[in-house]
């Protein structure tokens, strides 16, 4: 934020409504760890005004699949058990991935997807058959 003009602005804008009406208004702000501290520490005053930090445990890729799998009866539908199976293999490369150091690579997941799920639309499989909707990751 330190080189975006807009985002200094937006933040002096909320330090000064902050400090105005303080005994009336309640700002949370939420987000990933290393985000939630460049932002921190883009302006000198926000690390006074959040005093309080909440970190939330990820989730383990069992779990996840378990809300995968919840979400897909929710909805009518059935994850196979090779799609659990390969859900939890994408889930935990991705994992593996978000915990390396230096930047992010591609290659883990290239390589998880290229060999152990050759043929997506049939193992991500319903009870209906997916649309591209369902087989794409949100940008």
């Amino acid at each position: 934020m330190h080189g975006d003009p807009l985002g200094q602005e937006a933040v002096g804008t909320l330090l000064k409504r902050m400090e105005d009406d303080r005994d009336q208004l309640v700002v949370i702000a939420a987000g990933y760890p290393q985000p939630m501290q460049r932002f921190l520490d883009s302006n000198p005053g926000l690390r006074s005004r959040f005093t309080t930090t909440v970190d939330f445990t990820a989730y383990a890729a069992a779990e996840l699949v378990q809300i995968a799998d919840s979400m897909a009866t929710d909805t009518g539908n059935t994850l196979t058990d090779d799609a659990r199976t390969a859900l939890g293999l994408v889930l935990d490369v991705m994992d593996a991935e978000a915990s390396s150091p230096g930047p992010p690579s591609a290659t883990p997941a290239s390589s998880a997807t290229s060999s152990r799920l050759p043929h997506a639309s049939e193992t991500f499989a319903c009870s209906r058959t997916p649309t591209q909707h369902h087989l794409s990751f949100p940008r």
